[in-house]
């Protein structure tokens, strides 16, 4: 008989360095955009981009996510500092 579970458990097991790739691309991007609405701000430039931001993200979650970006950042440069291993594996 086939236990399931275990087979459940083994995939979640094997999936550790596929999730640590996941993460690092969401939030690789998520730091460029950031990165991106703030310089076009500072500079002017990409100007519609940083119109359709603030047409569709309200002050208040801009200035959250505007909060996050330390954090964004430490973490995706731990990632490419100690774990370039899971971000990129050698097949």
């Amino acid at each position: 008989m086939i236990d399931q579970q275990r087979i459940t458990d083994a995939s979640r097991a094997l999936a550790f360095a596929d999730d640590v790739r996941g993460a690092y691309s969401v939030l690789k991007e998520m730091e460029q955009k950031i990165q991106r609405y703030a310089t076009g701000l500072a500079t002017g430039s990409d100007a519609v981009f940083v119109q359709i931001v603030q047409a569709m993200v309200s002050p208040e979650d801009l200035a959250r996510i505007g909060a996050l970006q330390p954090q964004i950042s430490a973490f995706v440069t731990e990632l490419e500092t100690n774990y370039d291993d899971f971000l990129h594996p050698t097949q």
